[in-house]
């Protein structure tokens, strides 16, 4: 039969904390990458959804400046589709509008959509636009 172990020999010498171990550095690096990463995605999402209002924005002032125009042009808006493009903000913006006549005679409707491209299928904002003359 086997005996108690042997005591071991002590150390008077206190304990000398080595650091942390090459497992812990990499545990910890792993963790400090995977919430970095998620900072950035929120951050880009943050800087996204900025553009998109900074583009909403700017494209109404474009439908309110087009909307200006038509209300003091000093003349009655012909029926029908017209086009153009506004520079705004050191970009350009491209409008169209419809303007068609209502049952009251002397009232016209005008939709204004805004696009930001030059084919015009990314709708930014739209207006509709009662004008109205005097008999």
């Amino acid at each position: 039969m086997i005996g108690p172990l042997p005591d071991r020999p002590r150390c008077d010498r206190p304990r000398i904390d080595r650091g942390f171990t090459l497992l812990e550095v990499v545990v910890a690096l792993a963790v400090i990458a995977l919430a970095m990463t998620a900072l950035m995605r929120a951050g880009n999402q943050q800087v996204l959804v900025a553009q998109r209002v900074e583009a909403r924005v700017v494209a109404n002032w474009v439908l309110l400046n087009e909307a200006a125009r038509l209300r003091t042009a000093g003349t009655w808006p012909a029926t029908g589709r017209d086009q153009g493009e506004a520079d705004m903000l050191e970009r350009t913006w491209y409008w169209r509008s419809e303007t068609q006549p209502t049952p009251a005679p002397n009232v016209r409707h005008t939709h204004i959509e805004v696009f930001s491209d030059p084919e015009r299928t990314t709708r930014e904002g739209d207006l509709d636009l009662y004008l109205g003359r005097h008999p």
